[in-house]
C-alpha cells in the first residue's frame, strides 16, 4: 500500500523499540521527503535538517516549539517552508493537557494551506493532543500495550487497539483517512544515519 504523506498530517505512534523512529528514517530517506525538518527533541536525527530545543518539556517547551513553527512554517515564505515537519516526542508540544501551542493546531488544522505536511512521532497515543490524533490524514500504529493507550486507539477504529498490543517488533499497523486499517509489512530496519 503506497502512502502519500505531503501536505498531509501523520502520526506514528508505539512503544519504545518497535519500530517508530526506523520508519520515520524509511520514509525521510525517500527522495520526495528530503524537505523535513525535524523538531528533534533527543538530538538523535544527526543527518537530517533539524531543530535542536533548548528545552526538553513544560511550558517553556512550548512555548519555544511555538515559536518556531511561526519562525520556520506559518510566518515565513512559501518556497523557504519546509515539505513536512516532523516532531519527535510530540506528546511533549501536543500533550492531551490542553497546553498545546496555537501554531501547532493551526499547522495541524491547516498545514496544507501552508504548503507543510506534518508528522507527530510519540509513544503513546493517549498522552496526544485530541486534535493531534483525531485530525490526522494518516496514522502509522505500532505495538502499544497500556491500556489507555489501548482505548485510545480502540476509540479511533474499532479493534485497533486490541490489534496494536499483539504487534510484533517492526509490525505496524496503518489507519488511512478512509477506509479500514489495514496490517502492513515488518518495516526496514534501518540504523540512525538513514541507511538500511
Amino acid at each position: 500500500m503506497k502512502v502519500d504523506i505531503l501536505g498531509k498530517h501523520t502520526v506514528i505512534v508505539g512503544k519504545r523499540g518497535c519500530g517508530k523512529s526506523n520508519l520515520f528514517q524509511y520514509i525521510t530517506s525517500q527522495d520526495k521527503y528530503r524537505n523535513t525538518l525535524v523538531w528533534d527533541i533527543n538530538h538523535e536525527h544527526e543527518n537530517a535538517d533539524r531543530i535542536l530545543p533548548d528545552h526538553r518539556k513544560g511550558e517553556e517547551l512550548r512555548e519555544e516549539f511555538g515559536e518556531a513553527v511561526h519562525r520556520m512554517v506559518t510566518g515565513n515564505k512559501r518556497e523557504l517552508r519546509p515539505d513536512i515537519l516532523a516532531v519527535e516526542e510530540a506528546n511533549r508540544v501536543a500533550p492531551n493537557s490542553g497546553k498545546t501551542p496555537e501554531p501547532w493546531i493551526d499547522l495541524v488544522d491547516r498545514g496544507r494551506h501552508y504548503g507543510t505536511g506534518t508528522l507527530a512521532i510519540a509513544r503513546r497515543p493517549a498522552q496526544l493532543d485530541t486534535d493531534t490524533v483525531e485530525l490526522a490524514d494518516n496514522m502509522f500504529v505500532f505495538r502499544v500495550r497500556g491500556k489507555n493507550d489501548v482505548s485510545r486507539l480502540n476509540r479511533e477504529a474499532d479493534g485497533l487497539g486490541d490489534a496494536a498490543a499483539k504487534l510484533d517488533r517492526h509490525e505496524c499497523i496503518l489507519l488511512p483517512d478512509f477506509g479500514d486499517w489495514v496490517k502492513l509489512d515488518k518495516v526496514p530496519e534501518m540504523d540512525t544515519t538513514g541507511e538500511l
